[in-house]
């Protein structure tokens, strides 16, 4: 198949003018880095000059402050400039007119001030200048100068990349969540055992974690005592069915933050049980056996959300 001169040589033509288009581009890309480096180094100059710190910059509190030891006619409040600072702003700076070789003294505000907006026109311009290289790369490739090496189809796929944003490390590895989930609904199978037992089998639960000789005595002397310490009990059931439910719910919360907040406040509520046990609990004589048994039940508890704490740091600062 012989091919046409003249469609080659347009083809070829075409190929020229985007490249040159694309080379052009590409030069103004870096000229407008070079511009964009140069304005950069002057602003930080300025800023040195004037030691514009944190520390060194005046706040509206300490300008209010020092206008009102003056004359009641001076404004109670003045506009601090983050570059200037205490710098005096009309100190005569030496600059070049842009566009000519002519060397001007500029007052310092107005000097800093014009560099911040090329600052910002000149990164508008560097984006705009990226698109426009894409376009150019694009446009090449649907015309098959760069077939030969790399296809359309990858070049199209890299051209319209985006940057997500940053992801949070706990979305990036969720074995936290899971972690912290599996720790949630086995403290919530206990609470809600527990509760469950208190509340339709008084008795055995009292027999099962006081002993039969104990429950007898906790029981009550008469009728009517016997009836108030079982509904007690009951409620205290489901006080703790209650909980165990909400440590469900609680189990599929997946922000980072209220994982380490509700660990945190989980270890010091069971701290806080042990600690009653051992004061109060160990006062009464029929409950002075049992108390130690439970009070390491709690410690073990708050244990398990200490190890989920020192894994989450460990993960954080790793």
């Amino acid at each position: 198949m012989e091919l046409d001169p003249k469609k080659v040589v347009e083809v070829y033509e075409r190929y020229e003018a985007v490249g040159d288009q694309f080379l052009l581009v590409r030069n103004q890309m870096v000229e407008n880095d070079r511009e964009r480096n140069a304005n950069r180094e002057a602003l930080t100059a300025l800023r040195k000059k004037a030691k514009t710190t944190k520390t060194s910059v005046p706040s509206p509190f300490d300008s209010m402050m020092k206008d009102t030891h003056g004359s009641s006619a001076k404004a109670l409040i003045r506009e601090v400039c983050s570059t200037c600072g205490s710098h005096d702003s009309t100190e005569p700076t030496w600059m070049m007119l842009p566009g000519t070789d002519l060397f001007a003294a500029v007052p310092f505000h107005a000097v800093h001030t014009m560099l911040e907006k090329d600052e910002k026109r000149m990164e508008f311009e560097s984006k705009k200048l990226q698109s426009l290289l894409k376009e150019k790369t694009l446009l090449l490739s649907e015309l098959g100068a760069l077939a030969d090496s790399v296809p359309p189809s990858v070049i199209r796929s890299l051209i319209t990349l985006k940057d997500k944003p940053s992801v949070q490390r706990s979305k990036k590895n969720p074995m936290n969540s899971h972690l912290f989930r599996v720790i949630c609904i086995l403290h919530s199978v206990i609470a809600l055992t527990s509760g469950t037992l208190m509340m339709f089998y008084t008795e055995k639960a009292s027999i099962f974690g006081h002993g039969s000789d104990i429950a007898n005595k906790l029981k009550g002397s008469t009728p009517h005592d016997e009836l108030l310490i079982q509904i007690s009990q009951s409620f205290s059931g489901l006080l703790l069915f209650a909980i165990g439910l909400v440590l469900f719910m609680v189990s599929f919360v997946k922000d980072r933050e209220f994982h380490g907040f509700f660990a945190g406040g989980s270890v010091i509520l069971y701290v806080l049980m042990a600690l009653w046990r051992v004061v109060f609990e160990w006062k009464v004589e029929d409950l002075a056996f049992e108390c130690p048994k439970q009070a390491l039940g709690d410690i073990a508890l708050a244990v398990s959300w200490v190890f989920f704490l020192v894994y989450t740091w460990r993960e954080k600062y790793d």
